[in-house]
């Protein structure tokens, strides 16, 4: 039920954008993450995901913009066996729909920076280990997520000089939970002892495949 309100949401904003804003753009995002979990006592950017979506946009006064995403973004933890760790290893894999809100700069064509927020569903989790068991309810991680985001784009364009990358844009972003993932706490950010939070470290394309003027 949540999934279904979360893409309601973002097909309603993406139709009164379009009737109602003087430029509407809209298109894909494909990408990766890199990600941990604080507070798991497993540092590092080791685990791997995917990150791929919708997006919409318009252009506000005085070079800002306000946008709107849909997408999946694959988050969690993992250890590598070494032998500094007696060759422990993990993987704790959760899957979220996110609803990222972000109001941005345009310094020019080539450069925009952005900050924001973002309510995430958990669709799906898993976890293996080769010494703790394979139980991820015991991990108890809540069903939703809510994030502050901090990024900047640049034309994609620009970086590799190819006529098919006209109008692309690369983002990179960094999302951090501030308030605790685990089910046995809500502590705020701050208190690093008490909660865990996703850390994502986010590389996407943003490819426009719609732009109207009225």
């Amino acid at each position: 039920m949540k999934l279904l309100k979360l893409c309601l949401f973002f097909l309603l904003f993406s139709f009164t954008s379009q009737v109602y804003a003087q430029v509407f753009e809209g298109g894909l995002t494909v990408g990766f993450n890199g990600t941990q979990i604080d507070g798991d006592k497993v540092s590092g950017y080791h685990k791997l995901g995917a990150a791929f979506g919708g997006w919409v946009q318009t252009d506000l006064p005085k070079n800002l913009f306000f946008a709107m995403e849909l997408k999946v973004n694959q988050k969690g933890s993992r250890m590598t066996p070494t032998q500094q760790n007696d060759y422990n290893k993990f993987v704790l894999r959760l899957d979220y729909i996110d609803l990222p809100v972000i109001i941005g700069y345009k310094f020019n064509d080539l450069l925009s920076v952005y900050i924001g927020g973002s309510y995430g569903y958990l669709f799906h989790k898993s976890y293996k280990s080769n010494y703790n068991g394979d139980d991820v309810d015991d991990y108890n991680i809540k069903d939703w997520d809510l994030n502050s985001i901090a990024g900047f784009k640049v034309n994609f364009e620009s970086m590799i000089n190819r006529e098919w990358s006209k109008n692309i844009e690369l983002d990179i972003r960094f999302q951090n939970s501030f308030i605790s993932i685990n089910e046995n706490n809500t502590f705020i950010v701050g208190n690093w002892n008490n909660g865990e939070y996703n850390r994502l470290l986010s590389t996407s394309l943003f490819i426009p495949i719609k732009r109207n003027k009225n």
